[in-house]
């Protein structure tokens, strides 16, 4: 199974809301134009992702500096 296809699979598992029901299926169709749906290249839409991380006992956290938006 490629990673296109696990990435497929886990967005048509996951449980969406009403509101986000929506943003579930524009993933899925986008999903669909392969690998450049992971590309800043792709003007229209690309995936993109976001985490926080922190340590166990919560008491710190990761900070990254965002190269392009200079934050």
């Amino acid at each position: 199974m490629t990673r296109l296809e696990e990435i497929k699979i886990a967005i048509q598992h996951y449980q969406a809301s009403l509101p986000e029901q929506t943003y579930k299926a524009q993933m899925l169709d986008l999903l669909e134009k392969g690998p450049i749906a992971f590309s800043r290249t792709n003007l229209e839409a690309h995936f993109t992702a976001s985490a926080w991380v922190l340590n166990l006992k919560e008491q710190a956290v990761l900070l990254m500096h965002h190269q392009k938006l200079d934050r």
